[in-house]
């Protein structure tokens, strides 16, 4: 596997330092088929300004796509107009996979517990809203300080409280 940033280039990524970073707990895994795609620029141009939001919450984000680390370096440099993303993804790094990607999906997965805490796929013809993942990893992470509540727009209400 590679990672490909505009700031870093082309470098390689093993799955230890995806999954299991020092200095992030979790990863957010954005799959998505490939690049030069109809939806995929518009998506990623979405994600990238919250990607700040994601590390600051202890979140590593990884865009996966099967396409080579030379299309995804092409891809981040291409003029919006021929569906590249104009060199104006600057927090993103995308990552080449060998296996086909075929589902867009969003997955958090959670390196101390050394498992997946949320999942959600995407049919083709609907937009993600990556507003929405960042809204779940707060919460996974407030119900860590309050793990006897429901997760509802807010915490306030216990889980034994809220079902009676």
């Amino acid at each position: 596997m590679y990672k490909v940033s505009l700031n870093e280039g082309i470098q390689p990524l093993t799955e230890t330092e995806m999954f299991y970073s020092p200095l992030m707990r979790y990863s957010l895994l954005v799959y998505y088929p490939h690049d030069f795609s109809h939806v995929c620029p518009v998506e990623m141009l979405e994600l990238d300004p919250l990607v700040p939001k994601f590390e600051e919450l202890g979140c590593t984000v990884w865009a996966i796509s099967s396409d080579s680390p030379f299309c995804h370096k092409a891809w981040l440099s291409a003029p919006t107009e021929f569906r590249g993303l104009g060199g104006l993804c600057t927090n993103l790094t995308l990552v080449s996979q060998p296996d086909p990607v075929e589902e867009r999906e969003v997955l958090i997965w959670d390196g101390s517990r050394d498992e997946f805490v949320y999942s959600q796929k995407t049919p083709d013809n609907i937009a993600r809203n990556f507003d929405e993942a960042l809204r779940v990893m707060t919460q996974i992470q407030e119900l860590e300080l309050k793990p006897n509540h429901y997760c509802t727009k807010s915490l306030d209400v216990p889980a034994f409280e809220s079902l009676g």
